[in-house]
C-alpha cells in the first residue's frame, strides 16, 4: 500500500546529495513521512544503492513511522549510516528491519527516539557487526542491556558518545570497553549513572583512545582521571566540564602522561581545579594547544594569564 501511493515527482523530490561514489538522503521537518522514505528507497535502488539516511524531526500530521524504514531495509541493503532526530513515531519494529535488511550498517545516531528500547540496539548488535559508530542521546528507554550486546557482538567500534541516558551507567559500561579494544573518541555526557570503578575498565582502549569527554556526569572523580591518565597516553583531546570531583590531584598525573600532547582541554565548571593544573597544562603542552576552557573554575586565577601567554 504505501509503495503503490508514490507519485513520480515524490520520486524526484527526494533527491538529495551524492558523495564519494554513494547516495546521501535527507528529510527534514515537515517532509519525513513515510512516502518520501518509499520513495527513496525505489530511486536509491535504481542508482547505485543508499548508503546514508538522515531524518530529522517529524510532520506533525504524517510523520515517519516504522513502515517508513521497513520500506528503506528491504529496499536499501547498501545503507551504512542512519540518524534519526527527534523521531517520535518509530519504534522497535522499524529498527529492527534496518538490522535485519541493512547488514552493513556502519554507523547509527540516535536523538530524543523515545519509544526505540533494548530490544532493537540488540537486533543491532546481532546483525550489524561492522558497526563503527555508535551515538545515543537523550533515548530514554535504551540502556545497560544495549551495551552489553554491542560491546560483544562489535569489536570495531571507533566512536561511542552517550548523552542524557539515565539507564546506562554501572559494569555494562565495563563490558562494552572490555570487548571494543579500538575505540578513538569516548564521550559520556549527563549519565549520572556512570560512576568511577566501572569507567576504570576504559584500559582496554588505552593504545587507541585519542579523544575522551566526560561532563556533567556526578558520579565521577579523581579515580577514573587517575587511571585514564596512567594508561592513555596518546589522549590529545580531553572534556572533564562540570566534574565537580575532580582536583589536581587527579588531573596533572593524566596532563604528565600524555605523550603526544594535548590540543584542547576544556575544565568548565570544575570548581576545585586551581592554577596548578592550569600551569602544568600550559607548560609541558604550549606550542600544540589550541583551546583551553576554564570558565567556572573559581580557583583558577589571573597568575594564570601570565603562564598562557608565556607558554603559548
Amino acid at each position: 500500500m504505501l509503495l503503490s501511493s508514490i507519485r513520480q515527482d515524490e520520486i524526484a523530490e527526494s533527491n538529495g546529495i551524492e558523495g564519494e561514489g554513494y547516495l546521501v538522503r535527507s528529510l527534514f521537518g515537515r517532509e519525513a513521512i513515510d512516502v518520501r522514505l518509499a520513495a527513496i528507497a525505489i530511486e536509491t535502488a535504481n542508482h547505485g544503492g543508499l548508503a546514508k539516511l538522515s531524518i530529522q524531526g517529524n510532520n506533525p500530521c504524517l510523520g515517519v513511522t516504522d513502515a517508513g524504514l521497513m520500506a528503506i531495509a528491504r529496499g536499501c541493503p547498501t545503507h551504512r549510516d542512519l540518524s534519526l532526530w527527534n523521531v517520535s513515531f518509530v519504534g522497535d519494529k522499524g529498527l529492527s528491519e534496518i538490522t535485519h535488511g541493512c547488514h552493513l550498517l556502519e554507523k547509527l545516531d540516535l536523538f530524543q527516539c523515545p519509544i526505540i528500547t533494548n530490544k532493537s540496539l540488540l537486533d543491532i548488535a546481532k546483525n550489524c557487526p561492522d558497526m563503527t559508530s555508535l551515538i545515543i542521546d537523550s533515548c530514554s528507554n535504551i540502556g545497560n542491556e544495549s551495551l552489553k550486546a554491542v560491546g560483544q557482538y562489535c569489536p570495531n567500534l571507533k566512536i561511542v558518545v552517550l548523552k542524557n541516558s539515565p539507564l546506562i551507567g554501572g559494569s555494562w559500561i565495563s563490558i562494552l570497553f572490555n570487548y571494543c579494544t579500538k575505540v578513538e573518541t569516548l564521550s559520556l555526557v549527563s549519565c549520572i549513572g556512570v560512576e568511577d570503578y566501572p569507567l576504570t575498565l576504559v584500559v582496554s582502549c588505552r593504545n587507541s583512545l585519542v579523544s575522551l569527554a566526560i561532563r556533567n556526569c556526578p558520579g565521577v572523580g579523581n579515580t577514573t582521571i587517575d587511571v585514564v591518565g596512567g594508561l592513555c597516553r596518546k589522549l590529545t583531546h580531553i572534556d572533564l566540564s562540570g566534574l565537580l570531583r575532580i582536583t589536581d590531584e587527579g588531573l596533572i598525573p593524566l596532563v604528565q602522561n600524555c605523550v603526544a600532547n594535548l590540543g584542547a582541554v576544556n575544565l568548565s565548571r570544575c570548581v576545585n581545579i586551581t592554577d596548578i593544573s592550569i600551569s602544568t597544562i600550559v607548560k609541558l603542552n604550549g606550542r600544540s594547544l589550541k583551546s583551553l576552557l576554564v570558565d567556572g573554575c573559581r580557583h583558577v586565577t589571573d597568575a594564570t594569564l601570565v603562564e598562557i601567554l608565556k607558554f603559548c
